[in-house]
């Protein structure tokens, strides 16, 4: 295939790809753990069955060391803290999934209008964002500002922005606003009151520890694919409209000066492939190259 400025070779932008990578290293660092918690759970059930007077916790573990103290002794006490640490295990890895897909949203919602700037005055494709890269000053060259509204706030107001930014949004915007919403309202919670009701927790007559909130390992698993689907349909969208082969130009435009001059192309080539899984030639890398000297 040959170089299209505004249609890229690739199926998803990089910032996709490393979004998918994150997406990939949380659900293997859960699964990591589930296994263990599962494990000692059927420990603890099978010694109740087993034993008369319970062993301490120490004992069936064999816990020893400065540490060992912190652990609950009584082994209904500790059964009832390890639950409780699993769903606060779910309630963070919620976390962390809001906070790098978020990540990939300002990323990708920047690098559509940096690479399409005429988006900013409805005409779009008009001007090459590359143009003012190549030649203007990259201090000044910044739209995380823009990207700003669409990881802020209510999802209602977020999808409003997305289409009044690019023409329309997405239909997975519409269909999982709800759960979008309910994720980031849980985000919230956990995040600035341990998992608890906000404003219950800041009340002065509280005087008791509030119940956490709940989330089952069937509704992590939900929440997380629903946002690996809205997310691919937004670089979708935007890869298609607006971004087209423009990551790979802009890579160009940083490794450019490192690059060895008497096999310039080739060089280029051997960078690029080792970005993505679709492997480009030098032909593409040759026409690239000449379209950012035409700029």
């Amino acid at each position: 295939m040959n170089f299209d400025r505004w249609k890229s070779q690739d199926d998803y932008t990089y910032a996709y790809k490393i979004f998918n990578r994150y997406h990939t290293y949380m659900n293997s660092l859960y699964w990591s753990y589930a296994p263990a918690f599962v494990n000692s759970q059927i420990m603890y059930s099978k010694t109740k069955k087993e034993y008369g007077p319970l062993p301490t916790t120490h004992h069936l573990f064999n816990l020893s060391g400065s540490n060992s103290e912190r652990v609950a002794s009584n082994l209904d006490d500790w059964s009832r803290h390890f639950k409780e640490f699993d769903n606060w295990t779910r309630l963070n890895a919620l976390l962390s999934l809001n906070s790098y897909f978020e990540i990939y949203l300002s990323s990708v919602v920047s690098l559509a209008v940096e690479s399409d700037i005429g988006l900013q005055f409805s005409a779009s494709k008009s001007v090459d964002g590359l143009t003012i890269v190549k030649n203007g000053n990259p201090k000044r060259y910044s739209f995380f500002d823009i990207s700003k509204e669409i990881t802020m706030g209510e999802w209602s107001k977020r999808r409003k922005r997305f289409k009044e930014i690019f023409g329309s949004a997405p239909q997975e915007l519409t269909t999982y606003e709800k759960d979008l919403e309910t994720i980031r309202s849980i985000r919230n919670r956990v995040a600035h009151s341990f998992g608890r009701d906000i404003e219950k927790s800041r009340s002065r007559s509280q005087t008791d520890i509030l119940e956490i909130e709940r989330i089952s390992l069937k509704r992590l698993q939900k929440f997380m694919s629903i946002i690996r689907t809205v997310a691919r349909s937004i670089d979708e969208q935007l890869l298609n409209n607006h971004i087209g082969d423009y990551e790979a130009v802009f890579y160009y435009h940083e490794i450019k000066g490192n690059l060895p001059v008497n096999n310039h192309v080739k060089g280029f080539k051997k960078e690029l492939n080792s970005l993505y899984v679709k492997q480009k030639s030098a032909l593409y890398c040759e026409e690239l190259i000449d379209y950012y000297n035409s700029l």
